[in-house]
């Protein structure tokens, strides 16, 4: 929550609403014209009402928000009328009362800790005929975690039908129940929960959220223990960019380890997850907005509209969605997947390996002979003939974006136009940089070679013999890579960063979360909750991914495994893979690698070569692979050991992340 605006504009009464009305007088705020706070009612456990900097509460206030988030969702909420609801810091009940009247739950318990809610919000509500309210003042989050307080919550049966033993092995465990909706509002905190008594840099809705998805869903615990129960919470807009990254380099142990566990996806905010940057353990706005291209969004945008269709839903009238608009024309640019399968023969496979191995040497050479000479219209020439025949569309407009990501003084605005013949990228070389050209060429080069990682494991998975192709496939990418040309500071580091990027996002299914959404978020105003602090509201479904070794390891020793070892990978999340598994063991690398066949899938995010993969690269299928070879691994250390190797790492040398909270690169 920001810090930039004062209190007394966040906390203003508006005396004409009667909810903000009725939560200033209970907890305090400004009233207008006034220059002092008037101070509220104080409670019996003595905490304050207001305090400096992030206040203690943030309220939904806005109903005509809540009845368009309904709507939008109706869809997929329909199975769940009649159901349980649970339903955490309710505070002013606004999100409450309509999602009851929109399920009519055959129970709704409020769980809701703080006195000065009952008697204006929660008692009407009890009060009403029929009602199937309930409250108990449980927290939902308690001194000894959100898990523990929905145990103690679940095993009164005053307050929730008492729930059957289900074994382990019932398959039901993991299959979706939408006998129970879980929700709450995680913009809370407590007096025995603050950042002077917190041992962990993570805000508490992180802390909880991973314990629901990660432990609660993987293990399964709680209201999982009867099947997998969907989540709507609300949590600081801010934090969004640590649970539903929108680019690679908002990606976390803590993203990942959540993603294994459950799909999340943002259902209204107010600002676009990439509108904050990570700045001393906490997300703050960006001065700059780091955002993807516009084509990654064009592309996925399309897909995602086509799942609403399907889905039957729609944007309410008077909404839009969060974040930037992006046209869906006929003339938009367009991206060629380098994974995408065109043949299955084992002939055209080594006809391609021929006929790159001989224009990467040309290309080189082309290159070369552009920088040897100063005078443009020669350098162009030389060139001429390798960025007409350039494979792939998004090279051109990936090279334009090294500029914004590497500033540097230019003598004009440089444009590279990209118009479509045969499939293929016709550019206008003649207003082209030498350096845009170089990327360019490198880039067509590196996506040809994945492309031929990727048949060669489409070949390899028919049953083809094409084991003899391997070592040609990678020494194309060795001729490549130890060319000067090709790994120059900085375009060497901007390829590198690009090519993860667009490997997460052709790969299937996509690394980012966002990439795989089926609805578009909502954009609301600040002026939706009170104090004005802006929040979001989070869709979150458990998957069905079950990280049991069978005879070695159960489901909550394989999760718990699985988040400490994604906690020392993501130390090193921009290191490759290999040298960051040799720092856990000698030969971790060579023995753990082979036993998980998505590493060296370009189809999955993986490369031929596990040199190529970075641990930013990681998918939740490679992780499920490592975590039962880990098991599987006679030489594994102890995982007390790994949980001190993080703790005496050095925590990424600016490239890691704390669990919990990602580090930008």
């Amino acid at each position: 929550m920001s810090k930039s605006i004062p209190r007394s504009i966040t906390s203003l009464i508006d005396t004409k609403h009667p909810v903000i009305n009725t939560l200033g007088q209970t907890f305090g705020g400004y009233l207008p014209g006034k220059r002092s706070p008037i101070k509220g009612i104080k409670s019996k456990s003595g905490n304050d009402a207001v305090k400096a900097g992030i206040n203690q509460r943030v309220d939904i206030v806005d109903a005509k928000l809540c009845d368009d988030v309904l709507s939008y969702l109706a869809p997929t909420l329909e199975p769940y009328k009649g159901c349980t609801i649970i339903d955490a810091q309710p505070g002013a009940c606004i999100w409450s009362k309509k999602l009851n009247e929109f399920l009519r739950p055959k129970s709704h318990l409020l769980m809701e800790p703080e006195e000065r809610y009952v008697k204006p919000f929660i008692q009407p509500l009890l009060d009403q005929p029929g009602s199937t309210f309930k409250h108990t003042f449980h927290a939902a989050a308690g001194e000894r975690g959100i898990l523990d307080a929905f145990k103690t919550a679940l095993a009164d049966t005053k307050l929730l039908p008492s729930q059957p033993q289900v074994v382990d092995d019932d398959p039901r465990l993991r299959q979706l129940d939408t006998s129970v909706l879980v929700t709450g509002n995680f913009a809370r905190t407590f007096p025995w929960l603050t950042s002077t008594t917190l041992s962990h840099p993570a805000p508490l809705p992180l802390l909880s959220l991973q314990q629901l998805t990660k432990w609660s869903g993987l293990s399964p615990e709680t209201f999982n223990s009867q099947g997998l129960v969907r989540m709507l919470w609300w949590l600081p807009d801010q934090h969004i960019p640590s649970i539903i990254p929108h680019n690679g380099l908002q990606l976390s142990s803590l993203s990942l380890g959540m993603q294994i566990g459950a799909q999340m996806t943002e259902v209204v905010g107010v600002e676009p997850a990439e509108s904050y940057v990570y700045n001393n353990h906490a997300r703050e706005k960006a001065v700059n907005v780091h955002e993807r291209l516009p084509l990654y969004e064009t592309e996925i945008s399309k897909l995602v509209r086509r799942k609403m269709d399907e889905a039957g839903m729609t944007i309410p009238q008077g909404r839009t969605v969060l974040g930037r608009q992006h046209s869906t024309s006929e003339t938009d640019p367009v991206m060629r997947s380098p994974v995408e399968i065109r043949y299955l023969t084992s002939l055209k496979l080594k006809r391609e390996i021929d006929e790159l191995g001989t224009r990467i040497e040309a290309v080189l050479s082309a290159l070369e002979e552009a920088g040897a000479v100063r005078l443009i219209s020669k350098a162009q020439k030389s060139i001429k003939p390798w960025i007409e025949t350039i494979e792939y569309p998004q090279c051109s407009a990936l090279a334009q974006d090294y500029y914004r990501l590497y500033p540097i003084r230019r003598s004009a605005s440089r444009t590279v136009a990209n118009q479509r013949k045969d499939g293929r990228a016709i550019i206008d070389h003649s207003d082209m940089t030498a350096v845009q050209a170089r990327i360019m060429l490198l880039l067509d080069l590196e996506f040809r070679i994945i492309s031929l990682e990727a048949h060669y494991k489409a070949l390899e998975d028919q049953g083809q013999h094409v084991a003899d192709l391997k070592p040609r496939i990678l020494q194309l990418g060795t001729d490549l890579h130890s060319h000067p040309l090709a790994n120059r500071v900085p375009i060497g580091d901007f390829i590198n960063r690009v090519l993860p990027d667009q490997l997460a996002f052709f790969s299937t299914p996509p690394l980012l979360p966002f990439d795989r959404r089926s609805y578009e978020p909502l954009q609301t105003r600040v002026a939706s909750f009170w104090p004005r602090h802006p929040l979001a509201l989070v869709d979150i479904l458990p998957t069905t991914r079950d990280l049991t070794v069978p005879g070695i390891a159960n489901r909550y020793e394989a999760t718990r495994t699985a988040s400490e070892l994604l906690k020392y990978l993501f130390t090193y999340k921009t290191h490759p893979l290999p040298s960051v598994l040799e720092k856990i063991a000698p030969n971790a690398a060579k023995d753990l690698i082979p036993q998980v066949s998505a590493l060296a899938d370009p189809r999955k995010g993986g490369r031929l070569n596990p040199e190529m993969v970075k641990v930013r690269m990681l998918t939740e299928e490679m992780v499920e692979g490592l975590v039962r070879a880990w098991f599987e691994w006679p030489f594994k250390p102890r995982l007390i050991d790994l949980a001190l190797a993080v703790d005496s790492s050095s925590e990424g040398e600016g490239e890691g992340d704390v669990e919990g909270v990602a580090i930008e690169e």
